[in-house]
């Protein structure tokens, strides 16, 4: 089992002359507490133990990008000196018997006046001492490829784990690439290579019956294109397989990058679509001021006598009302009718008393016809006047409704063109929307492989169908040769042979799957309190892992946080368990997002997995709470403080 011993740091970021020795005290687990405030260092710890292995700081937080990796203090003090500075880091390791020194070194020329150092130099190396002592030195093109025999770079995720990226845990694994981890841990790699020499034997048997037989010879020719289109698909599929898993890593490490960050191009083409919006209203708004002082323009004598007309109609109506003001009629016409004793209007005869009435109300009249024509005459007009002026204030009314309407949209664009514009105050707008467009462009390739892997695929499938057809074609002429039957014997072993091969492969996979399932679920029941909420935790054959609810559905995506954290760190130890690749575990952040029963649940299985294997724990202060503080700190062989110094740029090391 690999763990590690020691850690030394020179000149890397924060760490400027660092060490941290994990001694194992033979009467306490393999455990180690690291305890460190936001921004100490903790996160970098682990960065720079990929640093070291992989040349890579993959949990870089995005304001952290742009300093320099090596120590500021360090380039402060010899700034003016034009020195050559180093940043190393070495990590002492052990596996059984053998012991392992990492070291990554980085030369850089510090030049006056500027303080970006400037890289000169860089190498790495691995020093392996074998249990008898002698040491081998491996230089940097053997040392990556050997670093990957301890910790895997593409399966560094399983031993270094990230509590604040859990919810990225398994989507930005592609379940073939799981599987296929899973395959690398198992040694099923052996049984691959088993496989393809017996498959060469078999070709090459088959290729000399083919020989006994011209049409055989043919069918085989035929056989071997479609194996070898086959062999190149494949090849192609599982380039694109790659390149998808790169291109969707690339685009979370992207999207994470840019969580916080405006879009510059997004956000400009919103404030130049709501522009756009503001301009027209503007323009509508315009139209409806113009139409409305033409309006009030045109009728502005009408309004100034308004007043009038409404005075003269109440004096009319007031006079009506009192009787001062007859009806309208012509007196001359009234006069005839007395003479003549018969009304045109109702054709009949009047007799001496409707004669009488009519000069009664002809006498009572007490204004003259002249003045009553003249006030009849001008009461229709006014009126008209009136109920036209009436209308136009109504017309005002709505087009003073509409202006109201188109100011308050604009003032409401206007407040989203202004919040818009402030979101991109402060920030490098340029390199944001360099990083967007990388961001996009890893997702059409990924788009574009995934089409490329889909096809491929489906072409895999045709070419099989085509293959199969050849072998029956090629079996069944085989049937017609008798000088073949030695070779037949020994094609019909490679080819059992392969058969049995594959199934074992199947029968190991099946079997590491079921155990890497079981163990899974032991491991997050013990860690959850909600034990009843849960049914089962499921990986199929394509290696999809899923926790499934009590009501059969599935249910990972919905879980919280720190369910999926421990279903993470569950799958994670199971791993470690079934692969026989068994190394430490360093864990950052390991109970940020858990609370309660839970945080409890984590302690006590850390305590026992330390039992058998090396745990380093990093946590803030406040999740090293008293609940995790007693049951941790008495099994703990190492329990370490991360302090900064006053300038805030430097971590030292205090031992608890």
């Amino acid at each position: 089992m690999l763990s590690i011993d020691k850690i030394e740091i020179k000149n890397y970021r924060q760490y400027r002359d660092f060490e941290i020795t994990f001694d194992n005290n033979p009467s306490k687990n393999n455990l180690h507490i690291i305890i460190g405030a936001n921004d100490t260092g903790k996160t970098n710890l682990l960065n720079a133990i990929n640093w070291c292995l992989y040349e890579e700081e993959p949990h870089l937080g995005k304001n952290k990008e742009e300093m320099p990796i090596l120590n500021t203090n360090t380039i402060n003090e010899k700034m003016n000196k034009g020195a050559e500075l180093e940043v190393q880091v070495k990590i002492y390791a052990r596996d059984e018997d053998h012991k392992l020194k990492f070291i990554r070194n980085h030369k850089y020329a510090l030049h006056k006046g500027n303080k970006n150092p400037v890289l000169q130099d860089r190498d790495y190396k691995i020093l392996h001492t074998y249990p008898s002592g002698n040491t081998e030195i491996y230089p940097k093109e053997d040392a990556e490829e050997m670093v990957n025999q301890f910790i895997p770079k593409h399966l560094r995720k399983f031993f270094f784990f990230d509590g604040e990226e859990i919810k990225t845990y398994f989507k930005s694994e592609l379940a073939s690439q799981i599987k296929k981890h899973v395959f690398d841990l198992s040694n099923i790699d052996l049984l691959e290579r088993v496989e393809e020499r017996l498959t060469k034997c078999h070709k090459d048997i088959r290729r000399d019956i083919s020989k006994l037989n011209p049409k055989l010879e043919r069918i085989e020719k035929e056989l071997a294109g479609f194996e070898k289109k086959i062999e190149n698909l494949e090849n192609m599929r599982d380039k694109a397989e790659e390149q998808m898993e790169k291109a969707e890593e690339k685009y979370e490490e992207l999207k994470n990058k840019l969580r916080g960050m405006p879009d510059p191009d997004d956000i400009q083409e919103q404030i130049d679509s709501l522009v756009e919006k503001r301009d027209k209203r503007r323009e509508k708004l315009s139209k409806y001021i113009k139409e409305k002082n033409e309006l009030l323009l045109g009728h502005v004598i009408s309004f100034s006598v308004y007043p009038a007309w409404e005075n003269v109609l109440d004096i009319i109506r007031k006079k009506r009302e009192n009787k001062e003001l007859p009806p309208p009629y012509d007196p001359e016409e009234v006069q005839k009718i007395i003479d003549e004793g018969y009304c045109r209007l109702c054709q009949r005869e009047l007799d001496s008393d409707s004669i009488g009435d009519v000069k009664n109300l002809m006498n009572t009249l007490k204004i003259d016809s002249k003045l009553n024509k003249e006030l009849q005459s001008m009461e229709l007009p006014i009126k008209t006047k009136m109920n036209t002026i009436k209308g136009f204030k109504k017309k005002i009314k709505k087009i003073n409704s509409s202006i109201n309407d188109y100011e308050e949209d604009i003032e409401e664009l206007n407040e989203e063109i202004f919040k818009l514009e402030e979101k991109l105050k402060g920030h490098d707008n340029e390199k944001i929307a360099e990083l967007h467009k990388d961001k996009e462009e890893w997702k059409e390739i990924f788009k574009d492989k995934s089409q490329t892997y889909h096809d491929a695929k489906a072409e895999i499938k045709v070419a099989k169908r085509e293959k199969k057809k050849r072998e029956e074609k090629l079996d069944k002429e085989r049937e017609k040769e008798d000088k073949a039957d030695y070779l037949n014997l020994q094609e019909d072993f490679t080819k059992e042979a392969i058969d049995y091969v594959v199934k074992m492969k199947k029968s190991i996979m099946d079997d590491t799957r079921y155990q890497l399932e079981s163990l899974t679920k032991k491991y997050f029941f013990d860690l959850i309190w909600k034990k009843e909420t849960y049914k089962n935790v499921k990986i199929d054959e394509n290696y999809n892992v899923d926790l499934i609810h009590k009501d059969g559905y599935s249910c990972y995506g919905t879980a919280g946080a720190a369910v999926r954290q421990f279903f993470a760190l569950s799958f994670t130890l199971a791993l470690h368990k079934i692969s026989g690749f068994d190394a430490q575990l360093i864990i950052d952040t390991p109970v940020g997002r858990t609370s309660g029963r839970h945080r409890k649940n984590l302690a006590d299985t850390m305590k026992q997995v330390s039992e058998n294997k090396q745990i380093i724990l990093l946590f803030t202060p406040d999740e090293y709470d008293k609940k995790i503080s007693k049951r941790l700190d008495p099994v703990a062989s190492n329990r370490f403080k991360l302090k900064m110094i006053e300038e805030e740029n430097e971590t030292n090391l205090e031992e608890l």
